[in-house]
């Protein structure tokens, strides 16, 4: 009885505390919700629960351990069960490049666990035939449970890393709340059918077996971080670099304190991590994103070669990749980077750039940003070469591609640990600027609310993709899908179209020869029918190779081919070549 009298204390001096104090907090998140575009009643309930969450915060900071674990308990069971009863039900219907082309691999490894090879590599990664063999020797609803089963592990993961770091019980609560409740984090466990769920998975072992090998290094744990680490690379080959900046900077440590035998053992990271990926290439074979590097595997062979200059080909890949990211960030300069997350909080830009409950949400940008400042002003307690190499990592990623998407997601973990002090390091008016955090949670909310388990809609792209499909898998001959990205035409249900289609959207623009020659090379290959947008959104800006590419195209049908049909809704066009 008198725990209950002292909470029912507490929790009036702090009502009265909110309603003097903190009464800014509750005010900017209504300016907030009154900004986008939800129902009223939307409104509410958030606003509601973004002042339950700075309340109970309030009650946290005064150290009240049983608050914390029974929420922290509540939270666990609420989104394992919320995870687990949506697995009975099919909702990737509204991913875009995610189902389309991720669903499109996985379907043709089922049968034979190989891509054929047109014009060039696109070998399988390690998760997607993973998949794919759950869909053939169980079924497609294993491979939907598969995304919310690893999605739980990770939770669980996350708390054995945390605690593997030294952290108190209230500090990986709240870092796993931050992380598990982050919009991204629930949109690729329930609708994004993209494989980062078990990137972070694989990430998240090789982290634990890092922190224990910083403990003491031996045989077995280098053993493991190198298979971990060589699987994390295996589902996401654009990790590599930051795998290689912790090896180097964890080599290098030890050749400086002159410890020769662990040296020596470590090399058995890198060994096992070369040998996974040799493996690989000898058997799938590797392409390498953005870059003219394709690697086949033995008797394995593109069927469709065009006349290619390496120089004019190398710069129309680097001006493509410009055009894929403008899309994402509007722009190329630094400051439409850094503003990035503003334009997230209030749809500023009319572009891509708006919130949507299923983006990656804004404390997701900003973490990543503070990350960088907070490492160098308190580096002195972040001394384990994990939070480096996501630093050297971090500011390669800003230089190379400049975009922060969920690529970053697989370390998000080491990301929101710096935060923790930097809100709870007894400042009380450091609160206020905890808003991002409660926005984030009443955005959780949100997601739940406007994305129901039962029936879900097919989109405008999953229907025109079906449509399209359907269409050409009546014809014969190889198809060139000449659509530009970033909104291409996937072609996800065509029959053997690992086998027909030729996939390149910047033919019409490196290629030298005339009009005539292209038609001439398009029927040596067995070219029969070119996929275009006739109609690109106006916010996409196309220049250099690519736009050239689109002029060429549309020329080029208007004398060598003949419309075969058309889907309107999406503004794809088929020609038949003459």
């Amino acid at each position: 009885m008198d725990y209950y009298k002292k909470l029912f204390k507490t929790l009036s001096s702090e009502v009265n505390l909110l309603r003097k104090k903190y009464l800014i907090i509750p005010v900017l998140i209504l300016i907030y919700l009154i900004s986008r575009p939800i129902l009223l009643w939307w409104y509410l309930v958030a606003f509601f629960f973004a002042v339950l969450i700075v309340f109970t915060i309030k009650i946290l900071s005064n150290k009240e351990l049983i608050i914390v674990n029974l929420l922290f308990n509540v939270f666990l069971i609420s989104i394992t069960l919320m995870l687990v009863l949506s697995s009975s039900s099919y909702l990737r219907y509204n991913s875009w490049d995610g189902q389309l082309w991720y669903l499109k691999r996985v379907l043709l490894l089922k049968d034979n666990f190989f891509l054929n090879f047109t014009n060039s590599a696109h070998p399988p990664y390690l998760i997607e035939l993973m998949l794919a063999a759950i869909w053939r020797y169980m079924s497609k609803s294993y491979v939907y449970t598969s995304f919310i089963v690893v999605s739980l592990i990770n939770i669980f993961l996350l708390k054995v890393f945390y605690k593997k770091l030294g952290f108190s019980k209230y500090k990986y609560s709240f870092l796993i709340f931050i992380v598990a409740t982050t919009p991204v984090y629930l949109d690729l466990a329930l609708y994004e059918f993209k494989i980062d769920q078990f990137l972070l998975m694989f990430s998240l072992l090789s982290f634990i077996i890092y922190v224990d090998i910083k403990n003491s290094g031996n045989l077995i744990r280098y053993l493991l971080f190198g298979i971990f680490s060589g699987l994390a690379i295996l589902t996401k080959i654009s990790v590599l670099p930051f795998y290689l900046i912790l090896t180097g900077l964890h080599v290098f440590s030890l050749f400086k304190h002159r410890l020769y035998k662990e040296l020596l053992v470590s090399f058995i990271s890198p060994l096992i991590i070369s040998l996974l990926l040799l493996f690989w290439i000898v058997n799938f074979g590797l392409a390498i994103p953005w870059t003219n590097i394709n690697i086949y595997p033995k008797d394995k062979n593109p069927t469709v070669v065009f006349e290619k200059i390496d120089s004019v080909y190398g710069e129309c890949l680097r001006e493509q990749k410009t055009v894929d990211f403008s899309h994402i960030i509007n722009d190329r300069s630094i400051w439409d980077f850094l503003s990035q997350p503003i334009n997230y909080f209030y749809n500023i830009n009319s572009g891509f750039i708006r919130v949507r409950l299923r983006d990656p949400g804004p404390y997701l940008y900003i973490s990543i940003i503070i990350f960088i400042p907070l490492i160098i002003k308190r580096r002195e307690k972040y001394d384990n070469f994990l939070f480096l190499a996501t630093f050297f990592y971090t500011i390669y990623y800003f230089i190379s591609i400049r975009t922060v998407y969920w690529y970053l997601f697989f370390l998000f973990p080491i990301y929101v640990v710096p935060l923790y002090e930097y809100f709870f390091d007894g400042n009380q008016e450091r609160y206020l600027r905890f808003i991002f955090l409660i926005l984030g949670a009443s955005t959780f909310l949100m997601f739940l609310l406007r994305n129901p388990i039962n029936n879900p809609k097919k989109s405008k792209f999953l229907l025109g993709n079906e449509y399209i499909s359907t269409m050409l898998s009546n014809t014969e001959g190889l198809i060139l899908d000449s659509s530009p990205f970033p909104q291409q035409v996937f072609l996800t249900f065509l029959n053997d179209y690992d086998k027909r289609v030729v996939r390149d959207s910047l033919y019409f623009g490196y290629s030298k020869r005339s009009n005539e020659g292209m038609y001439a090379e398009l029927k040596e290959n067995n070219i029969r029918y070119l996929i275009l947008l006739d109609r690109l959104d106006e916010r996409i800006v196309f220049f250099g190779c690519p736009e050239r590419h689109q002029s060429r195209l549309k020329d080029f049908v208007n004398d060598y081919g003949d419309l075969y049909f058309a889907d309107i809704p999406n503004d794809t066009w088929v020609y038949e070549l003459k």
